[in-house]
């Protein structure tokens, strides 16, 4: 038998397409819960907004990227850590994890993504149908538009709950407050041994670098961003050199394509340390399985050199990643 897939979406004309012989509210509305149900989580339908204003050019850049080789073949640390038969991803942005899962995970009874933007959610429900159908495929796949901080997971539901660069963007947009709620629900949806999985950034040790600004056109980029900046951005200057944080001087350096990222300013990459992480994971109930940092190179904007403070030499262009597997 294939697949049975059912992609839970607030657009009506979508809606309309599962229930050809009633588009009542109604019966839309019921079938929202029949899904929700079946898929093992409870949520209010959404409006259209997202927490983060992106221009159409970022949307297609994130989109683009998020689909690439070098993104999937990043994901795949995350595959060898999944186990079914029922799973589970919050923010699945494009889809891209979802269909790595789907094709080479045997064995799944239901995957489960959840994502609140409507520009990743359509493209993802568009190409999940590239999972392959056959014995080995998932027996169901749902796709659901929703805000996963205002929704809850069916309990005891799930063996794996996955968290793939997430974090970070609820603790920016909303609170580690809601970061710590979302844990618990989490919690509760696992299966006893069930585990979840945090893939993110995370904090280096405290640490100041020295940025320098060799262009007219990095000068112009940084003066762009410490105006659109909303969040805390301390830096002070020393000749030709602009003292600061290494992670911020990181996080600027490697905005590559900034131009039109206003609402990303907002986001705060690196907002957990490695401590951080395992304590608030350790305070919600989960043993921590395994901790595994990964650095990912990057490149910074044009006419941008960063030294470390201490001892003067170049800071490499990386992004720091941290893979947490926790267990309940």
């Amino acid at each position: 038998m294939g697949k049975v897939r059912d992609y839970i979406r607030s657009e009506p004309n979508r809606e309309a397409a599962l229930w050809p012989d009633d588009t009542s509210m109604f019966t839309q509305i019921n079938r929202y819960r029949q899904l929700s149900d079946d898929a093992g989580i409870h949520f209010a339908l959404p409006k259209n907004e997202e927490p983060i204003a992106r221009s159409p050019e970022h949307t297609h850049s994130l989109r683009a990227g998020l689909d690439s080789e070098e993104h999937i073949k990043e994901r795949r640390k995350i595959l060898s850590e999944v186990a079914g038969p029922n799973v589970l991803e919050l923010g699945s942005g494009t889809g891209s994890l979802l269909r790595l899962i789907g094709a080479e995970l045997n064995g799944l009874d239901s995957l489960v993504g959840v994502e609140f933007s409507p520009h990743f959610f359509g493209h993802a429900a568009d190409h999940l149908a590239d999972i392959p159908e056959g014995v080995a495929a998932p027996k169901t796949v749902f796709l659901v538009r929703a805000d996963i901080t205002q929704m809850d997971i069916s309990p005891r539901r799930f063996n794996t709950v996955i968290l793939a660069s997430i974090l970070h963007e609820i603790k920016s947009y909303y609170s580690t407050k809601e970061v710590r709620k979302l844990l618990d629900n989490i919690y509760r949806g696992l299966k006893n041994g069930g585990k979840t999985i945090i893939y993110d950034g995370f904090r280096r040790p405290a640490g100041m670098a020295k940025m320098y600004l060799e262009t007219p056109g990095a000068q112009k980029i940084f003066t762009a961003y410490i105006t659109a900046n909303k969040r805390a951005f301390d830096f002070t200057r020393d000749g030709n050199a602009i003292i600061l944080p290494t992670t911020d001087a990181i996080e600027f350096a490697t905005k590559a394509n900034f131009v039109g990222w206003e609402g990303e300013l907002e986001e705060e990459y690196y907002p957990f340390s490695l401590a951080e992480y395992e304590t608030m994971l350790r305070e919600t109930g989960f043993k921590i399985e395994k901790t595994q940092t990964f650095p990912e190179e990057g490149r910074y904007l044009p006419g941008v050199r960063i030294e470390n403070v201490e001892t003067g030499e170049d800071e490499a262009p990386s992004h720091n990643n941290v893979m947490v597997i926790a267990t309940k």
